[in-house]
């Protein structure tokens, strides 16, 4: 028979990973979406206005299951725009809108974690 090494954490401590792990998901999905709406807000500012419709477009929804967001539009209109054409050279909106708000979605994000792991350390929920 060969040698085997066998550890448990118990099943408490499973349960109470188990149960940090869906605090930590549902912490990162708030910061997710807080952050997406920073970012449609940043893009509403720097998109051109002409009609309201590329403006009305914009959507910021969350993609389930997979902890991850979509800022954008269905508008062929805003493609154009954000890369151009080959008679329109591009005017980006949506690329400077999450360059200009990455750190502090990247905040949000660090900060969700940082507080659903304290609470965890010192017993509440």
């Amino acid at each position: 028979m060969s040698p085997r090494l066998r550890a448990s954490a118990g099943e408490r401590r499973a349960n109470d990973l188990a149960a940090l792990g869906g605090r930590i998901e549902a912490a990162l999905t708030a910061a997710l979406g807080i952050g997406a709406e920073e970012v449609r807000a940043a893009a509403l500012a720097a998109m051109p206005k002409r009609s309201g419709r590329l403006a009305a477009s914009l959507f910021a929804e969350d993609e389930f299951p997979d902890l991850s967001v979509a800022v954008g539009t269905h508008l062929a209109h805003g493609r154009q725009l954000e890369f151009g054409t080959r008679r329109m050279a591009a005017k980006p909106w949506l690329r400077p809108a999450l360059a200009q708000t990455r750190m502090t979605v990247i905040a949000h994000i660090r900060r969700a974690l940082d507080d659903t792991i304290r609470r965890a350390q010192a017993g509440q929920s």
